[in-house]
């Protein structure tokens, strides 16, 4: 794509390489060691998860209550569980309270990976209405 002044604005496509992987892997431990932190204040807590976040996702995340994550510390790697596109990465990370799955995104080559979703072990999960748990 050319810029009104004739320069090219697009930005590389993303590939899937050993350092992408390194960095999608990194990227998780990272965000899920921010998360797992029930004792920390509120402020805090924030300011070093929310760095790791999509903007959508920093919405998402705003009202979470840091005492009400059940995880308090990871105790296992980051593994990458699938690859649907160069955009998004599935990945895995085992804390104190399950395995977690955390959802990264990134808009081109050259940008870092964001978190769009980190998700709860199974085992706490609430089950939806009219199932038994």
């Amino acid at each position: 794509m050319e810029s009104d002044l004739g320069e090219d604005t697009s930005a590389a496509a993303p590939v899937w390489d050993d350092a992408s992987r390194k960095e999608a892997q990194t990227l998780a431990l990272d965000v899920m060691t921010a998360y797992a932190r029930p004792d920390a204040p509120q402020e805090k807590w924030w300011a070093e998860f929310s760095k790791h976040l999509s903007a959508q996702a920093a919405y998402d995340y705003q009202w979470v209550d840091p005492t009400s994550i059940p995880a308090s510390k990871v105790t296992g790697p980051a593994t990458i569980t699938a690859e649907p596109s160069v955009y998004l990465a599935e990945l895995t990370v085992l804390t104190d309270a399950g395995t977690y799955g955390v959802l990264l995104s990134r808009t081109d080559g050259p940008s870092p990976w964001q978190v769009e979703r980190i998700t709860p072990p199974e085992s706490l999960e609430q089950p939806a209405d009219g199932e038994s748990a």
